[in-house]
């Protein structure tokens, strides 16, 4: 009976998670922790988490493609990063700890929240960028992929940081540009997990169809209630993430 429950509720945060993480990244900061309340190790935790994410990018991607809200033109570029991020980032989670990265990056995302309010257009309005600045975006795009590969919980948050900072997109053009590359990356670390045994297979299960739930009614929403409303989450959500990643 206990099993159960905590499969339905697993079952749930998938979708509480994916449906904020579709928006504004960080879904995993509310999925990690739960499962591993549930009773699984940080490793496995983490691990399938990840595979969880193919829901979320699943879903998501669908209500994105259908708003055109998609920038091909980056697609494929990303996707070649990605691949080699899901690779790097999972071989750091299966041989390394994660505390000090993980304050890191909360300290990180912190650091960047100024420049959303000093330039109020960013995330709103699509920019033209250098190709200098470009170029750089595209390094901090891959650490970041890498992040995302390894542990999951901010790492969408820091894309789409980048995205907007570095590619001049909107902040819901950069959460559908990076939906098939996340996918792609999340899938070759998810292998790699597999290979060593670091996926729990039943709750597995039941969180992707929690997230490709919550992932596309998530989607759907930030396409209906536009790029300003989005940002304004994207605020909160950026100092709630700081707080766990560096205090809990």
């Amino acid at each position: 009976m206990y099993e159960l429950i905590s499969l339905i509720l697993v079952f749930l945060i998938g979708i509480l998670g994916s449906f904020v993480g579709s928006m504004v990244g960080s879904g995993g900061l509310l999925i990690i922790p739960f499962l591993m309340f549930v009773g699984l190790p940080v490793q496995i935790a983490v691990a399938t988490n990840k595979f969880a994410s193919l829901g979320l990018s699943s879903g998501a991607f669908i209500s994105y493609f259908r708003a055109k809200r998609i920038q091909w033109e980056y697609v494929v570029p990303f996707i070649l990063i990605g691949i080699v991020s899901g690779y790097l980032g999972a071989n750091i989670l299966i041989n390394i700890d994660t505390e000090f990265l993980t304050k890191s990056v909360g300290f990180i995302i912190l650091l960047f929240l100024p420049f959303i309010f000093f330039k109020k257009n960013i995330g709103i309005k699509k920019t033209k960028i250098t190709k200098v600045r470009k170029s750089i975006g595209y390094v901090f795009y891959f650490l970041a992929m890498i992040w995302g590969a390894f542990f999951g919980g901010g790492g969408g948050t820091l894309v789409f940081y980048i995205l907007m900072m570095f590619f001049g997109f909107t902040i819901i053009d950069a959460s559908a540009t990076n939906k098939i590359p996340w996918f792609l990356m999340s899938l070759f670390a998810v292998i790699l997990y597999a290979m060593n045994g670091l996926i729990n297979l039943l709750y597995g299960v039941f969180l992707i169809a929690g997230t490709f739930i919550g992932g596309y009614l998530g989607a759907r929403t930030a396409v209906k209630k536009g790029d300003r409303w989005v940002k304004t989450l994207f605020v909160i959500i950026v100092v709630a993430s700081a707080v766990k990643l560096i205090f809990f």
